[in-house]
């Protein structure tokens, strides 16, 4: 109830705001002496039910993959008010004429976006969903690419600005079809995502603005361009190291001195810790509990550090940066199975010895 009420919220807001917008554009000659947003009544009822639409599609799950379709036409028809608004004002005419001759291309661009943005509500997204949103970033990308490079000024750095902006969304892309697999290059690119955005703008940035300037000093250039090789080096190659690391057996501390307490009490802590490791992936309550159960049955601290281990071992695996709410679903489940697993494994061997702490 208080889900819907929110987007009942969004519904009102959302009419609000266009009654307004409705009334100040049908007066705003009188109300300013001149014509800020240049925009018909039909556009104008158009933007507001295609955003009402957007609402109210992710109210039921088999609606939700069109739902960014609707923000995307909203967004494209709200592009093209806001370029003929500005192009009145003659510093900045050629802004509609260059939106116009591209139209096609921010018409594709923003179905790009779409595709990128569509969750799909059934069993096999987990399959199906990263390849659909690759797809949708590459689209983007090549329009984004088509429509930067055409940008009536310098068509050097425009190139490259739309060179960069298209290797983006395939980084982002390559990312998220990264999904498909758990090998150890899929994780990489996983958890490599913020780096390799975050190096892609860098060189951006190098080539465009601060390469031109210092192309006379040789000596500077190839040092900058060693120093961007170095960072992208030395980053791959501690990943590959700690991927090759062997995870050691930790010794735990634990406390030798016996404290009576409860059954129950006990019972309930375990209980607690169960469901934060499972839940939350919180494992120091879960760590100390059993080592405190353990000590009181008489298990020395060597056989306790052997038992917990994987526990004390195990992370969960990052949710990236920049990441999709699809994508941060399918993480999410995978720590909690994998999270699953580890405890089954140190519960079945406590069960071995005669030790219970199943729920």
């Amino acid at each position: 109830m208080i889900w819907l009420r929110g987007e009942f919220t969004k519904i009102v807001a959302l009419t609000f705001f266009f009654g307004i917008l409705y009334f100040f554009t049908s007066f705003q000659s009188s109300i300013t002496g001149r014509v800020l947003i240049a925009i018909q009544t039909d556009i104008l009822i158009a933007i507001y039910s295609f955003l009402l639409a957007y609402i109210l599609f992710g109210l039921h799950r088999y609606t939700l993959p069109l739902k960014p379709f609707m923000l995307s036409i909203a967004l494209y028809l709200i592009l093209k008010v806001i370029a003929y608004s500005i192009s009145r004002f003659s510093t900045f005419a050629l802004v509609y004429p260059f939106v116009y001759s591209m139209d096609k291309y921010f018409l594709l661009f923003f179905i790009g976006f779409a595709i990128a943005r569509v969750e799909i509500p059934f069993e096999v997204h987990r399959f199906v969903q990263p390849a659909v949103s690759a797809c949708g970033l590459i689209i983007m990308g090549l329009f984004g690419y088509l429509i930067l490079s055409n940008l009536p000024l310098d068509p050097e750095k425009t190139q490259k600005i739309g060179l960069g902006f298209l290797v983006f969304l395939v980084i982002l892309a390559a990312t998220s079809l990264a999904n498909l697999s758990d090998s150890g290059a899929a994780k990489w690119l996983r958890s490599s995502r913020a780096f390799l955005l975050s190096f892609l703008v860098l060189a951006v940035v190098y080539y465009i603005a601060i390469r031109p300037r210092i192309l006379e000093r040789s000596g500077l250039v190839n040092f900058m361009e060693w120093v961007l090789v170095g960072i992208f080096l030395l980053k791959f190659s501690n990943d590959f190291r700690k991927s090759l690391s062997v995870e050691e057996v930790e010794t735990v501390e634990v406390h030798r001195q016996r404290l009576s307490y409860k059954k129950d009490e006990m019972l309930e802590r375990l209980e607690e810790a169960r469901r934060l490791f499972l839940e939350e992936g919180k494992k120091s309550p879960l760590v100390a509990t059993i080592s405190r159960i353990l000590i009181d049955a008489g298990w020395s601290e060597d056989r306790i550090a052997a038992l917990i281990s994987p526990l004390i071992s195990y992370e969960d695996e990052r949710i990236p940066k920049f990441t999709f709410r699809w994508e941060r679903n399918i993480i999410e489940n995978k720590n909690r199975k994998n999270r699953n697993k580890i405890l089954s494994k140190i519960e079945e061997k406590l069960s071995k010895e005669g030790v219970g702490i199943g729920s």
